[in-house]
């Protein structure tokens, strides 16, 4: 693994080529894993964290209105990003990439649920997030996964390596869902 990402996300950064959008980039978490791949260009709205960034080419904009062309990155990776902006941040990512990576939490996790049931809010219930997203909701985009369950890693079924591998191929158990996306294999791009 690298620098304690975790192995999914890792395998996903590898399909990275090319030019890559970082959307949403922050300070630039994932830039090891994604400066090997080809040439990176960083864009957020937040300019201090984008200063942080350690990427040669950055822009300050938003995720709303990208100053790009459409199909101009071959590949885009959008983590933890689209729960942040308005829904229709995701069809405006979508246009400006050939092949795209999304990382966002699952509203309907498992484990959510059941501290909704037990009076409690769900983990991901915070004042920054403007919209949680299903897989039902995602899957007409592209490929979903999931990753992880949301239990404590000191938690005995957290540390079965089963379960992560059950969230992988079965998402309806996972506390976050990966959207892949490959423009060549989806008619409707």
């Amino acid at each position: 693994m690298s620098d304690n990402i975790p192995e999914i996300r890792v395998y996903f950064s590898k399909l990275a080529h090319g030019s890559i959008l970082d959307a949403g980039c922050n300070v630039g978490s994932y830039a090891k894993l994604l400066k090997k791949r080809g040439n990176v260009v960083g864009i957020d709205i937040d300019r201090n964290a984008l200063y942080k960034a350690p990427y040669k080419h950055k822009i300050l904009a938003s995720l709303t209105n990208l100053p790009f062309k459409p199909d101009i990155f071959d590949f885009v990776w959008a983590t933890a990003v689209i729960e942040h902006v308005v829904p229709d941040c995701l069809l405006e990512i979508i246009r400006v990439g050939k092949e795209l990576f999304f990382l966002t939490p699952n509203k309907n996790a498992p484990i959510d649920i059941l501290r909704r049931l037990l009076g409690k809010k769900g983990t991901w219930e915070s004042p920054d997030h403007v919209r949680l997203w299903t897989i039902g909701e995602l899957k007409k985009y592209g490929k979903i996964y999931g990753e992880g369950n949301g239990l404590p890693k000191r938690s005995f079924w957290a540390r079965i390596p089963l379960i992560d591998r059950l969230c992988f191929y079965m998402p309806r158990f996972s506390y976050v869902i990966l959207l892949y996306i490959d423009k060549k294999q989806l008619k409707r791009y």
